[in-house]
C-alpha cells in the first residue's frame, strides 16, 4: 500500500524561521539573525511571514543599519496564520512607527497576492511567489521583493489612490518657502490624514477643476489634522467620542467631525481607517471636503 524510504535523521515538524533555512533563503536567515529575531520567530506564533528571496535582498543598494533592519524585517510578519485564501484588504504588521503604532500592509488578491501595490509599485510592492508553507507556528509565503515601510505619499501609490496623487502633484508650494506638499507629506511628522477615495476625486471634479493651484494646495491641507493641535497620529479608536470641529493645517479652517454611527467628517463618510505609515495615519473619506473660504 505504498513505498518506505530510510532516512538518516529523524524530522522534526519545522517553525518559520526553519523554513526559511529549509527553502535556502540564506540572505534572509542571515538578515534575520543580524537583527537578533531568531528566537522571536522561533517562538510560539502564530506568525505569517512574507519571505524575501535572496534575488530581493539583492535589489537592494546596501543593507540597513541593523536598527533598520530589524524595522524592515518586523514589517514582514503580522500576527495569526493567514493562508493565501484568506488574506485581508489591509493588516497591521509588527513593526511600529516613531509613534508606537504598527505600520500597515496592504493587500490586493484578485490575481494572487501582491502587497503594497505589488509590480505596479516595484520600488516598496512585492508579490507572493510561493504561497501557504506551513510550519508548527505559523504560514511563510515567499515574496519577490523585500518590502519597505511607507509614508503617505508611498502608501497612496500603493493603494492606488490616483486622484489624491494627482492633486498634490498638482497644488501650489507651501507658503513662506515651505517646500512642495509631496515634499511635506514624506517628511516625518505626525500626520493624520483624511485621503478621499478616486470615486470622491470623480465625483468632486466639476468643483475641484476650476479651483487654482494654491487652492488646490488649501482644499489638501483641510484634508490634514493640526500636528501642533494633535502632536501623534489619530488613529480611529483615538477620535473624539463627541461631535466637534477639529483644526487642521488649513490653519483659516476647522473640520467638523461627528463619531456617528457612522462617523463622519463634514458629512463626509469615513470608509476605511487606520492606513498607518512611518509618518503618520491615512483615514480613508467618500468625499473631497472643500472649506467654506473657498
Amino acid at each position: 500500500n505504498g513505498v518506505i524510504h530510510i532516512i538518516d535523521r529523524v524530522l522534526l515538524p519545522p517553525t518559520v524561521a526553519d523554513l526559511a533555512r529549509y527553502a535556502g533563503l540564506t540572505s534572509l536567515v542571515g538578515a534575520v539573525t543580524t537583527a537578533d529575531l531568531g528566537s522571536t520567530l522561533s517562538g510560539a506564533g502564530p506568525f505569517t511571514v512574507f519571505a524575501p528571496t535572496n534575488e530581493a535582498f539583492g535589489m537592494l543598494t546596501g543593507m540597513p543599519t541593523v536598527d533598520v533592519l530589524r524595522t524592515v524585517l518586523l514589517y514582514h510578519v503580522v500576527s495569526g496564520a493567514v493562508d493565501s485564501g484568506s488574506v485581508p484588504a489591509m493588516a497591521p504588521s509588527a513593526s511600529p512607527n516613531a509613534y508606537g503604532d504598527n505600520l500597515t500592509l496592504l493587500f490586493d488578491t484578485t490575481a494572487g497576492v501582491k502587497i503594497n501595490g505589488g509590480s505596479t509599485a516595484p520600488a516598496m510592492g512585492a508579490n507572493v511567489v510561493v504561497a501557504d508553507v506551513v510550519g508548527t507556528n505559523g504560514i511563510v509565503h515567499v515574496i519577490d521583493r523585500v518590502l519597505m515601510p511607507m509614508n503617505i505619499p508611498a502608501a497612496a501609490t500603493a493603494a492606488g489612490l490616483t486622484g489624491l496623487l494627482g492633486a498634490v502633484t498638482a497644488a501650489a508650494d507651501l507658503p513662506m518657502g515651505g517646500g512642495t506638499v509631496v515634499a511635506a507629506l514624506s517628511a516625518q511628522a505626525p500626520y493624520t490624514v483624511f485621503a478621499p477615495t478616486n470615486a470622491a476625486f470623480t465625483a468632486a471634479a466639476s468643483v475641484v477643476s476650476t479651483l487654482t493651484t494654491a487652492q488646490v494646495r488649501d482644499v489638501l491641507l483641510f484634508h490634514v489634522l493640526s500636528t501642533t493641535a494633535f502632536p501623534a497620529p489619530v488613529l480611529a479608536a483615538d477620535l473624539p467620542a463627541m461631535a466637534r470641529s477639529l483644526p487642521t493645517l488649513n490653519a483659516a479652517n476647522q473640520i467638523a467631525f461627528n463619531p456617528g454611527p457612522p462617523p463622519t467628517v463634514q458629512t463626509q463618510s469615513i470608509v476605511a481607517t487606520d492606513i498607518v505609515v512611518t509618518n503618520g495615519v491615512i483615514h480613508l473619506i467618500g468625499g473631497v471636503m472643500v472649506p467654506t473660504t473657498l
